[in-house]
């Protein structure tokens, strides 16, 4: 009797000693949660009181925890519709719900654990034995092994005798009569305690008490570890990391009472061998990862009081074997996977008091199982699928919390008779219940919580309401309430301990009323003690009154999502939470805050809106306000990155542009034009880019939009006034004297170029062909600066200079003229001009000769040259016009659509609307008809020329008149004007039709020029070989040109290779071209001098091309291959010649070239006797050179002088020094040796003598 005495006294010493530390460890968490006031309604309510913690105020946050939505919106300081917070907080709320659950069963179990120590009393520890050095060293193993160096606590540790020297958290006694000490206590929780369970801890055997909680301990505990223990009564290893099954707890002594190892990683199932530790009346499970099923033998741990199983992945159905379990007073389930019903035979558990299976899967009707359980005061069903009546609560007279959340329930329960008295919570949130609440309800008066929020409720408070003694918060929010304000406050409104008013999200209407918070009978202040008000989202209307100021202990206010008007009142300073939001017509006139508020500088952004607006303070009051900008006509708001716009008014910054924010500021980057208007844009277009890189558009890219000097107009295209347009730039008129001076200059060069045209006979010549080639290729090479960019600036010379040749006018600057489509106008006039100039020249001419014949009285003979000279001159005209024409034609072709507003414009005049517009309609039916008669007639016209003139090409009328057509060309190719005209008529279609950067255009050019190039190798067409290189040299550059700007335009957009090398290569190909070009021009001006000078030039040619033969001789090795070549030298005609002539088939490269004259008059002795001379001689030499003059109608009425016929030549032979020297020694025979080189200088001689003789006749 007396060891069991004694054995009862140690366990209650124990008890004692863990309840202290266990309830010292709360304490420090309620203190670190700042919930000091009222536990007791905090214990009892799972929905709301983790906001009590996050805010630190209860009161504050019950009434956000009421509707999870405007909880969130609360939560977020400026933004109450902000989703994301939503998710964010909806996901706090349920870690708070579960944190603050745990800390009320932890304070409830620990509760317990204080009855039981009260109970069993306190065992001291004795601290002047030593203990048993076995124990000792084992202590000092666990210090090292459990890094006792970093613990939080090791007072005195490896210091002296552990008893003795009172080493933290060892307690001793003695068990042998006094003389040495045993350890019977570790209660080290909450140490910073590291690593696993030792085997060497079994040794302790004396050890009653082990609590080694909240620390790191981890690894799986050896199985035995505890077997020796036979007085280890009480283990709490909770909240820890420790593994593996539960099988070591199969080996703990029968003395166990408390089993504490929740909150761990133990794995596996439930086991059924905890039913035979006798007094075993603690076993606290949870948070661990255990399976399966709850066995059926845990109804028989007969002395069992609290069962904690929660926070498992336990399935399956709860045994109905628990009904065995007499003693146990509370059960925890919460948070498993449980499914079924609850079993009958929980009526059986007499000393039940608190029964929790929160978020479980169970379902049923509750009806009739708990009416057997005297003392049950705690249902926690929330989170479960629970249905049927509530009635049956009525009879349970000591029940005190209901928390039946998220379930199916339909009705509320309606006692009447006999309700239970002692009601603290009735919590029903998130049923199903609907109609109205029965007035019943007040008699269960001492509910202090009641949350019906979630439900489909209608009606309104039951006036019984006032009945409750102790009533401290109300949650009706998100039901559907169709009354009044006045029906919601009054049967509440004498609550003198009322605290919350959670009503929103319903539709409760009406306005304040000053007897809401005063009595005037009584001549008192209601609802003194309210501390949150939420009637957010309901159609409250009116002002907001002053009076709410009369409430002294109001903090939160919450009135957002009504309509309610007028503005805030400064009395309202005295808040701390002020949510006003999403009220329409609340707001200032001017703008103003109230006295109490001013913007702070923290700017808040709503997704829904384009502008942040600051979160509106107290001044000089810490008050928490979310008011919509609307209230001061968003006159702190500004503009988010990427929008402008003032007072709210933002729109999306147009794409490309840059709006830095908090202002109306928008820079448009160069090369951009704003649509509609500058003012206000809306999107931007691209400006076009000028041939040099250049744009029109801000070029400077500043705030401050402007186009460059000189433009204007849409897209900065049009120039203004004292501007022309030189391709896509504005260029100034030249004024004053320049101008007068520029006038005559271009007058004097068109009067040149018609004289030219005139002078040159159509004979063929190297005028003739050299003319073409310069205009083909300035004329296209203009083309392309004009169409094309980014050209170097170096190409601007180019581009002023050969823009004439297209007959770009504009810089005249002539009135309006030189603008579109005036410009376009004089352009398809000009054919006309040319045709008018040459009638008034050809019969100025007639008359002039008319007049001198009348003055000479000689019969005055009408000539009919002029007419066919007036007829070439128009042809030629046509002929360098044709790509000009095009050119201005095309243009007017294509349009662009703007799709945004739908309206077409002229893609090269962008300031011209296209369609409707009557300029536009004039000119398109303009360009319709001068694309038949121009683009489409000019090549017909050749064509029909050339083809019914095919077989007289020869004849000396048909040469005068037409011959500038074909006369430069071989005879068999004499219809290649027609090609040339389709080269140019492509070129106008891909570069003025067609989008110049489209890939169509590009693949045209190319195609255009490369067939050129081929065609021209092919064919080579020109008479002259010399036009055949510089044609095909000349397309070459132009495709080498046209390259060379795709490249610098791709450069000039990815913008990662340097353009520079490019540019200085492209201008060095056209630079040398252009200086080819002028040396054949200059050449080609000599055939306008006499004669005699042009035979001088040609000997000096011949010599020095000899001199080159000779020199490049000694450094080709295979000159056989040269000598091969047809013809002599470069300025020698083609094998082919239009007209019949005299050709010598062996000529020697050196010595022979063959010049073409114009107009030659040889007498009949240079005919016989030079011309046999010359051909005997190139029988005998071929070291001669031949000259071949074509011989053409000649009639002065000169009778000294013979009529030549075209066939017959005069072969003048020009003998070269070669020193002696037999150049091609595989050709010459011996007999051709014998001639030397004095005898050719003599025919040489002989020949100029002759032509002197019969320049005399």
């Amino acid at each position: 009797m007396n060891y069991k005495f004694i054995f009862i006294l140690l366990i209650v010493f124990i008890c004692f000693l863990n309840i202290s530390q266990s309830i010292k460890i709360i304490n420090n968490n309620n203190n670190n949660n700042n919930n000091n006031n009222n536990n007791n309604n905090n214990n009892n309510n799972n929905n709301n009181n983790n906001n009590n913690n996050n805010n630190n105020n209860n009161k504050n946050n019950n009434s956000n925890n009421n509707n999870n939505n405007n909880n969130n919106n609360n939560n977020n300081n400026n933004n109450n519709n902000n989703n994301n917070n939503n998710i964010n907080n909806n996901n706090n709320k349920n870690n708070n719900i579960q944190t603050k659950e745990k800390r009320e069963r932890n304070l409830i179990k620990f509760k317990e654990i204080e009855k039981l120590k009260k109970v069993l009393g306190d065992v001291k520890s004795l601290t002047n034995i030593p203990l048993v050095s076995n124990e000792k060293l084992i202590l000092e193993t666990l210090f090292s092994k459990w890094n006792g160096k970093d613990w939080d606590d090791n007072t005195n540790w490896l210091n002296g005798d552990p008893c003795m020297n009172q080493w933290y958290g060892i307690e001793c006694n003695s068990f042998d009569g006094g003389l040495t000490n045993n350890v019977i206590s570790i209660k080290m929780g909450l140490n910073n305690m590291v690593g696993e369970m030792p085997i060497e801890i079994k040794d302790l055997i004396h050890l009653q008490t082990l609590d080694i909680s909240n620390n790191g301990f981890y690894g799986e505990i050896p199985i035995g570890v505890f077997q020796q223990m036979n007085n280890l009564s009480y283990i709490s290893l909770n909240e820890n990391n420790f593994q593996g099954n539960l099988e070591w707890a199969a080996y703990l002594p029968d003395s166990i009472v408390t089993l504490w190892i929740a909150m761990n990683q133990f794995e596996g199932t439930i086991p059924t061998f905890f039913s035979k530790y006798p007094v075993l009346d603690l076993l606290f499970l949870e948070e661990n990862l255990l399976v399966g099923t709850i066995p059926q033998e845990v109804g028989q741990l007969q002395k069992i009081k609290l069962l904690d199983f929660g926070l498992n992945s336990i399935t399956g159905t709860i045994p109905s074997s628990i009904g065995n379990l007499s003693y146990l007073e509370q059960f925890w389930l919460y948070d498993n996977q449980l499914e079924g019903n609850i079993p009958l035979t929980m009526g059986n558990l007499q000393n039940l008091k608190l029964f929790e299976v929160t978020r479980n899967q169970l379902k049923g009707d509750l009806s009739g199982i708990f009416l057997n359980n005297p003392n049950l005061k705690s249902l926690r069903f929330s989170g479960n699928s629970f249905y049927g009546g509530l009635d049956w609560i009525c009879q349970l007279d000591g029940l005190r919390d209901i928390h039946f959340e998220i379930n199916q329930f339909e009705t509320l329960p309606n006692c009447i008779g006999k309700a239970p008295l002692q009601m603290n919570e009735l919590l029903l949130a998130d049923n199903l219940i609907a109609g109205t609440i029965p007035s019943s309800i007040g008699n269960m008066i001492g509910i202090e919580y009641i949350n019906l929020a979630r439900n489909q409720l209608t009606g309104t408070i039951p006036s019984s309401f006032n009945n409750f003694s102790n009533l401290n918060r109300i949650d009706i929010s998100s039901n559907k309430f169709n009354c009044s304000l006045s029906d919601i406050l009054d049967p509440i409104k004498h609550q003198t301990h009322l605290t919350i008013i959670s009503a929103q999200y319903n539709e409760i209407h009406g306005e304040f009323f000053e007897n809401m918070v005063w009595d005037g009978v009584q001549q008192i202040e209601l609802l003194t003690k309210i501390f949150i008000i939420n009637l957010s989202h309901n159609k409250l209307s009116g002002s907001i009154p002053e009076y709410l100021s009369w409430m002294p202990n109001l903090n939160d206010l919450d009135l957002s999502y009504n309509n309610l008007s007028g503005t805030v009142p400064n009395q309202l300073s005295f808040l701390s939470t002020m949510y006003l939001e999403n009220n329409p017509y609340l707001g200032s006139s001017d703008g103003s805050l109230p006295l109490f508020m001013e913007p702070s500088v923290i700017l808040i952004h709503k997704d829904t809106e384009s502008y942040a607006c600051p979160s509106i303070i107290g001044k000089g009051f810490d008050i928490r306000i979310s008011l919509d900008s609307t209230y001061y006509n968003n006159s702190f708001c500004v503009c988010d990155y990427n929008y402008r716009g003032v007072n709210g008014s933002c729109k999306l910054c147009p794409e490309d542009s840059y709006c830095p924010g908090g202002g109306n500021d928008i820079l448009i980057p160069s090369g951009y034009y704003p649509m509609p208007t500058i003012e206000n844009p809306e999107y931007l277009l691209k400006c076009i880019i000028s041939n040099f890189g250049y744009t029109s558009c801000n070029p400077d890219s500043s705030y401050n939009y402007t186009c460059q000097e000189g433009y204007q107009g849409r897209l900065c295209s049009k120039c203004v006034d004292g501007y022309f347009h030189k391709g896509t730039e504005c260029s100034v008129c030249p004024t004053g004297p320049q101008s007068i001076v520029i006038f005559i200059v271009v007058v004097f060069v068109f009067i040149a170029l018609f004289l030219f045209f005139v002078m040159t006979d159509p004979k063929r010549s190297l005028p003739s062909s050299t003319r073409k080639t310069v205009m083909y290729y300035y004329q296209v090479f203009n083309l392309l600066l004009s169409k094309l960019s980014p050209w170097p600036s170096f190409f601007s010379i180019f581009y002023s200079g050969s823009s004439w040749l297209n007959f770009s006018f504009g810089f005249l600057c002539i009135n309006n003229l030189s603008r579109w489509p005036n410009l376009f106008i004089v352009m398809i006039c000009l054919p006309f001009a040319f045709l008018a100039i040459s009638i008034v020249f050809i019969a100025l001419m007639q008359l002039f000769h008319y007049v001198k014949s009348s003055l000479n009285g000689i019969d005055y003979i009408f000539n009919k040259k002029l007419i066919y000279s007036g007829i070439r001159v128009n042809l030629l005209a046509l002929n360098f016009l044709y790509l000009p024409l095009c050119i201005y034609i095309f243009q007017n072709y294509p349009c662009t659509k703007d799709h945004v507003s739908g309206q077409s414009f002229m893609s090269f005049f962008p300031w011209q609307e296209c369609g409707d517009n009557p300029t536009h309609n004039r000119i398109m039916n303009l360009t319709i008809a001068f694309t038949i008669i121009y683009v489409i007639g000019i090549p017909l016209l050749f064509a029909i020329l050339l083809f019914y003139n095919r077989k007289r090409l020869d004849n000396p009328m048909i040469l005068t008149m037409i011959g500038s057509i074909y006369i430069d060309y071989r005879k068999s190719v004499y219809w290649y004007e027609l090609v040339a005209l389709g080269r140019r008529f492509f070129m106008a279609v891909s570069l003025a039709l067609i989008d110049p950067k489209s890939s169509f255009s590009i693949f045209v050019v190319l195609l255009v020029i490369g067939s050129s190039i081929i065609s021209q190798i092919i064919f080579k067409p020109y008479v002259y070989r010399i036009s055949n290189y510089s044609e095909t040299i000349g397309n070459s550059v132009l495709l080498f040109s046209y390259v060379c700007i795709l490249i610098l335009s791709s450069l000039a957009t990815t913008k990662l290779y340097d353009s520079q090398g490019i540019e200085i290569i492209l201008s060095v190909v056209v630079v040398v071209y252009t200086v080819l070009l002028l040396l054949l021009f200059l050449f080609s001006l000599k055939y306008f001098l006499p004669r005699k000078w042009q035979t001088v030039i040609d000997y000096h040619i011949i010599k020095f091309i000899t001199w080159v033969r000779i020199t490049s001789s000694n450094i080709i090795s295979d000159i056989k291959e040269i000598n091969s070549i047809d013809g002599d030298d470069s300025f020698e005609t083609t094998k082919e010649p239009i007209f019949e002539r005299t050709v010598s088939n062996n000529l020697n490269v050196l010595g022979s070239f063959e010049l073409k004259r114009r107009n030659s008059q040889i007498n009949s002795n240079c005919n016989n006797n030079n011309n046999n001379n010359n051909i005997n001689n190139n029988n005998n030499n071929n070291n001669n050179t031949i000259i071949s003059a074509k011989q053409l109608d000649y009639d002065d009425n000169n009778n000294n002088t013979q009529k030549i016929t075209p066939g017959q030549d005069c072969l003048i032979s020009l003998s070269i020094d070669n020193s002696g020297t037999n150049f091609n020694s595989e050709n010459n025979n011996d007999d051709n040796n014998n001639n030397n080189i004095n005898n050719n200088n003599d025919n040489i001689k002989n020949n100029i003598n002759n032509e002197e003789s019969n320049k005399n006749n």
